[in-house]
């Protein structure tokens, strides 16, 4: 009988990263940064595994010409941010300048072979803000600028062999605030109104030209649009069709979950989209090549003769049986529908996977592989095949087990068992956890029986940032938990669960609209936005309420420029609701802790309940408005516990500093007897009150009417505290 050498090849995806000079060159094995790339003519280079390039300024292939990136590597590529709107100068109700358009990431054809790829298209710049109403006579406010429109990641033709490719457009500008209208002191009770903000800038497409898909994986985010008074459109992910050249393939997007039978144009309007191709291991007999059997980032391959595991060079004879056991790493599981083998004549179909096997392979035969048996402690599943008078092409997938969630109707006298163990459900929401194919089982009490049963499939709300690679939109009903530095971003709409998040990040998280974050029982969870400009908590925009309550503890702190929870610099945001939770709220200078950010407007502020605590930065409430020409809506606290401090120059609660021309602005705050305590502390004797207005240079602070438990009046003594108990 002839002896066959037995070998075993497991091809494994590559992580990918990379890196540059100041010119382009072949070859790069070390991290770099590069500002406007233009490529002339055709070139390939390779970036090693662990090197990055970064090229800040986009990336320009010119016609005819086209870039072809091999990895490990990565390459990443910023387009240009738009230039923000000239605002409206002196007092004449003129319009605020246009926000300019965001540049794209990468112009012209490129090709990816094995590297990690992500392109960001700029940003539309912000409008300028509009011109203060003028007074002889007297005037509205300008209109706001409209904002920017941000720019494509990719414009040309994009091809993708292996790999991966991360695209992403830019987000719109938002629309600049309106300029104020003329008070109209010579006829008192008639202001001018204020302008109107302006449209928001539409987002950039994530592939604007087109994308041929061969195999690897693209993840395509949508970009986000300028908010304004008419907010910008949220651009498709594709412009075009994808031409798919791979022929086993997973397509997903939003809710969207489907494989190669569904038409790929379907998911273009889809703002959020993955491509991927099949994760599988290839294992290869073959006569001359051996191989320890390797594991593989989601399982481990061994191989056993007559009993005894293969090692070192594998040799079996022909019609030998040869078992297989294929044991998952921890979180994943065997799919038993991607296990197959094949046998071959030649050595080169050792590296070729077998859906796209070059022509000069010859395939003899599928080879029947019979399933032995299952451990249920590990996971692992055993086959066997007889070895044939050829070589042998082995594939097995693997399927990352998920948590998933059900949520029975409330019924009385009935207990849940999974797997035969008593189970609780969480207090959000009365949800219970179970893993993937376990065993649930519904119990009613004796004497008790159930008069229907139902089960209707749901969807899988857990997310754990810590495995993100890009910024993630939570949909309703999200539970969110873990750490992470990218941006969060919340659906209009949505109803989302913080149960032990720690996100910092440029913008850490973004409302899209209306939504609602529930802080999950006996949770700790940290929000900390790192760029300049950004709120912790970004609100939606006018007209939309957040509302945030559960008994949890949220740590919120925004960056310079930006509020705690509220708007950005010269931003606008709707309403606050806080209902319940331990929440303690900071920022940087000249930002509130809950309210406005420096240059900006925010909606009304409600507090129901809580413990909460709230700290402006210079020259900012600690809840209410910040400083420049900012506005915040009327502040009603009727429930809980309140500690607020005002920065330099501000009240504790109400407006910040109004300095230099520009006015700092509140509606009435109204503090019931409801509460238990509120404790108020402006920022120092510059500001006139802790409950009120901060500085008041030019009589720029607008306050309405104070009343604290029924009493009107503005609050100087510092720190002041209310407590109805105590009256």
């Amino acid at each position: 009988m002839k002896k066959k050498l037995l070998s075993l090849l497991v091809l494994l995806m590559a992580a990918v990263s990379g890196a540059w000079a100041d010119e382009l060159q072949t070859e790069y094995t070390s991290d770099a940064q590069l500002n406007a790339v233009t490529v002339s003519a055709s070139m390939e280079i390779t970036i090693a595994d662990g090197a990055t390039v970064t090229i800040n300024g986009g990336l320009f292939i010119e016609d005819n010409a086209t870039l072809t990136v091999n990895g490990p590597g990565k390459l990443v590529v910023k387009g240009t941010k738009g230039s923000v709107g000239n605002d409206a100068s002196g007092y004449t109700g003129a319009p605020g300048g246009a926000g300019f358009d965001g540049g794209a990431a990468i112009t012209g054809n490129i090709v990816v072979k094995g590297a990690t790829v992500e392109a960001t298209g700029g940003d539309g710049g912000d409008g300028g803000r509009g011109g203060i109403g003028s007074y002889n006579p007297s005037g509205p406010g300008g209109k706001g600028g409209q904002g920017g429109k941000g720019a494509a990641a990719f414009t040309g033709a994009v091809t993708i062999y292996s790999g991966t490719i991360i695209a992403k457009g830019g987000s719109g500008g938002d629309g600049g605030a309106g300029g104020y209208g003329d008070q109209n002191l010579m006829n008192p009770g008639n202001p001018q109104p204020d302008g109107d903000q302006g449209e928001g800038g539409d987002g950039g497409n994530a592939f604007a030209g087109t994308l041929t898909f061969y195999g690897g994986t693209v993840k395509v985010l949508g970009s986000m649009p300028g908010y304004g008074k008419t907010n910008g459109n949220a651009s498709n992910a594709f412009v075009n069709p994808v031409t798919m050249n791979a022929t086993t393939y997973e397509l997903k997007g939003g809710y969207y979950s489907a494989s190669d039978e569904i038409e790929f144009a379907d998911i273009l309007n889809y703002r959020y989209v993955d491509i991927t191709a099949a994760d599988y291991v290839e294992a290869t007999f073959d006569y001359a090549f051996t191989v320890v059997p390797t594991d593989h980032g989601s399982g481990t391959i061994k191989f056993f003769i007559d009993n005894e595991e293969v090692q070192g060079a594998m040799q079996a004879d022909e019609g030998k049986t040869v078992t297989m056991t294929v044991t998952p790493d921890e979180g994943w599981m065997v799919d038993a529908t991607k296990v197959s083998a094949v046998s071959y004549t030649t050595w080169e179909a050792a590296g070729a996977r077998r859906r796209s096997a070059p022509e000069n392979i010859t395939i003899l035969d599928d080879i029947t592989l019979t399933f032995v048996s299952t451990n249920t402690e590990t996971g692992a599943r055993t086959y066997s095949f007889t070895m044939p008078a050829a070589s042998v092409l082995v594939s097995v997938g693997y399927i990352k087990i998920s948590t998933l969630a059900f949520k029975p109707a409330p019924v009385r006298n009935m207990t849940v068992t999974v797997n035969g163990t008593a189970k609780t459900p969480t207090q959000v929401g009365r949800i219970y956890t179970v893993t993937e194919n376990s065993e649930v089982k519904l119990n009613t009490a004796t004497g008790y029986k159930f008069r229907k049963v139902e089960v209707k499939k749901g969807v899988d709300y857990s997310v754990d940032l810590s495995k993100l690679t890009s910024n993630y939109e939570a949909m309703d009903g999200d539970i969110l938990s873990g750490t992470t530095d990218k941006t969060i971003s919340i659906a209009n709409g949505a109803h989302v669960t913080l149960q032990g998040v720690n996100i910092t990040s440029a913008a850490a998280i973004v409302c899209n609209g209306n939504a609602t974050i529930t802080l999950a029982a006996g949770s700790e969870n940290i929000v900390t936005s790192t760029t300049e400009y950004n709120s912790g908590i970004r609100a939606g925009g006018n007209n939309t309420t957040l509302t945030i309550n559960g008994t949890g503890k949220l740590t919120v702190k925004g960056a310079k420029r930006g509020a705690g929870i509220g708007s950005n610099r010269r931003g606008v945001c709707g309403n606050i609701v806080i209902e319940d939770g331990e929440i303690i709220a900071t920022t940087g200078d000249y930002g509130a802790g809950i309210g406005s950010g420096y240059h900006a407007t925010c909606g009304n502020i409600t507090i129901k309940g809580g413990t909460i605590t709230a700290t402006g930065g210079n020259c900012a409430a600690g809840i209410g408005s910040s400083f420049d020409t900012a506005i915040c809506g009327d502040i009603l606290i009727s429930g809980g516990t309140i500690t607020a401090k005002g920065g330099p120059k501000a009240a504790g609660i109400g407006t910040g500093s109004a300095q230099q021309g520009f006015a700092s602005t509140c509606g009435n705050i109204t503090i019931t007897n409801g509460v238990t305590k509120v404790t108020a502390t402006k920022g120092n004797n510059v500001a006139l009150h802790s409950i009120g207005k901060g500085e008041n240079v030019e009589d720029k602070a607008y306050c309405g009417t104070v009343t604290i438990g029924g009493v009107e009046g503005y609050i100087s003594e510092s720190p002041y505290t209310y407590d109805p108990h105590q009256q």
